[in-house]
């Protein structure tokens, strides 16, 4: 289906101020944060004198009211170029939940990746409680390729949960 280009900008606009306003409810909420063991996240919600723990994921580890970058290697492409997943990192002063996001699992449906720059671009992580974890760009190899599946032709979504020894479609989803 096309949709014209002005009314899609207006579901896209739509669809972030929305998802936003969810977001910034859960996340000045302060609650205890839940256990997440996907990416080798380690939660951090613990206090020791006042100074909350810093947040640890892929061996990168971020303090309180910091954001950060953490490109986690995929693979390489033929041409040895490397292929990472972008986790954008916010990582609140005080503790609550942990919200994680994602877009392009299919690599041709874009709305998220925009949806997903807009909600980093305007939270500030000394405001929220808890720590936000962004993927814009899940299936890399369908990013680039403008497709919906992984090279190996498996839909990632069709994925999960994964596994250590499976296809790439599995790898990533684990």
């Amino acid at each position: 289906m096309q949709f014209p280009a002005r009314g899609l900008k207006r579901a896209i606009d739509w669809l972030a101020s929305a998802m936003l306003a969810e977001i910034a409810v859960l996340l000045r909420r302060r609650v205890p944060c839940p256990a997440s063991f996907m990416l080798g996240v380690q939660p951090a919600a613990r206090r020791i004198q006042g100074v909350r723990h810093p947040f640890v994921i892929a061996g990168t580890s971020i303090p309180g009211g910091e954001r950060r970058l953490v490109d986690i290697p995929v693979s390489k492409l033929s041409n040895h170029t490397p292929i990472t997943l972008p986790v954008h990192v916010m990582h609140g002063p005080r503790p609550g939940l942990t919200m994680f996001l994602t877009g392009a699992i299919h690599g041709d449906e874009l709305n998220g990746v925009e949806i997903i720059r807009r909600i980093l671009r305007t939270l500030q992580p000394g405001n929220i409680a808890g720590t936000l974890l962004a993927l814009p760009v899940v299936n890399a190899y369908g990013f680039i390729g403008r497709s919906r599946y992984m090279p190996d032709r498996r839909d990632l979504n069709r994925s999960f949960p994964g596994s250590p020894d499976g296809s790439l479609a599995a790898r990533l989803a684990d």
